[in-house]
């Protein structure tokens, strides 16, 4: 319980320096990754939306999956998209999946990240819940930080929350 209310006070430091560069990193990338996805498909549509990408996928291209949506249709997730790639091998799906990936954590973690999170003493203060889940387990918000992804594409996310020497 200490760890909990020294971490809201003493705060977390954050490299906003590494932020603003994954930032500048990921928005190339994801301009780059759109480009030649809308240039393979033909037309333009909007990534972030799982209608139009099952439009394009199962409608307009008339590829098909195993993997379904809790409604029984055709999922447009990440897994969805990776047994695509392997069964039809067009690369432009393995780019919407690394698409996904990127614009997750980029949407989450990084854009706005700063401005919301990061105080004027350069630190994180999170909040931490000590019953805030039906399993009791520890839960926290403002930011979470108990879901801060894996390092994936070249972006290790976790890079950004530093820990002095000696506190590791």
């Amino acid at each position: 319980l200490n760890f909990m209310i020294e971490l809201k006070y003493n705060g977390l430091l954050y490299d906003v320096d590494l932020n603003r560069d994954y930032q500048i990193r990921m928005e190339r990338q994801m301009d780059e990754l759109k480009d030649r996805i809308f240039s393979a498909v033909g037309e333009e549509f909007n990534l972030e939306s799982s209608q139009e990408c099952a439009h394009i996928l199962f409608g307009k291209m008339g590829l098909s999956t195993t993997i379904t949506t809790k409604g029984g249709g055709s999922s447009t997730s990440g897994d969805a998209l990776k047994e695509m790639y392997k069964q039809y091998g067009h690369s432009w799906l393995k780019d919407m999946a690394v698409y996904g990936d990127i614009s997750g954590a980029y949407g989450n973690f990084i854009k706005g990240y700063v401005e919301k999170y990061v105080k004027r003493d350069g630190r994180i203060h999170p909040n931490y819940i000590l019953h805030g889940t039906s399993s009791h387990r520890i839960s926290g918000n403002d930011p979470n930080l108990l879901n801060i992804p894996s390092p994936k594409h070249g972006y290790n996310i976790r890079q950004c929350y530093m820990v002095p020497p000696g506190y590791a």
